[in-house]
């Protein structure tokens, strides 16, 4: 196991203080790469939704046609989180606090986030239903 070696008490030097700018930049582009994230996602959830209701065969046997119902409606649930994510919410932020602004943005990214990952959990979950009704 590695050690983690101490933060030094001196100065940053240039180079280091470009990182810390460019950990700052990072943390602040969160929110877009999510919703990035989110509009590939559902793009991905509205394509697979479209292919499986128009080629759905109807002789499937009725333990299937439940597995395929449960899929649509998981591929639904991931469409409408991943929406969410895209949602310009509003927030109440006092804009000269920049404490203030730093939470809203913190409680931001942990919703999209949150959203983000269960608009993906429902996508999966519904693939794996449809597959295995499809092979099964």
């Amino acid at each position: 196991m590695s050690k983690v070696p101490k933060a030094s008490s001196s100065p940053p030097e240039a180079s280091d203080a470009t990182w810390l700018q460019y950990v700052q930049t990072e943390k602040q582009k969160a929110p877009e790469r999510l919703e990035e994230a989110a509009k590939f996602l559902v793009g991905i959830t509205s394509i697979s939704l479209t292919i499986f209701l128009s080629g759905r065969p109807a002789d499937f046997p009725a333990w299937a046609a439940i597995y395929l119902n449960a899929a649509t409606i998981f591929w639904i649930l991931s469409t409408v989180w991943g929406i969410f994510v895209l949602f310009p919410w509003r927030y109440a932020v006092r804009e000269d606090s920049p404490e203030d602004i730093k939470r809203a943005h913190t409680r931001l990214v942990f919703y999209k986030r949150t959203m983000l990952v269960g608009s993906l959990f429902f996508f999966l979950l519904a693939l794996c239903l449809a597959a295995w009704a499809t092979w099964c």
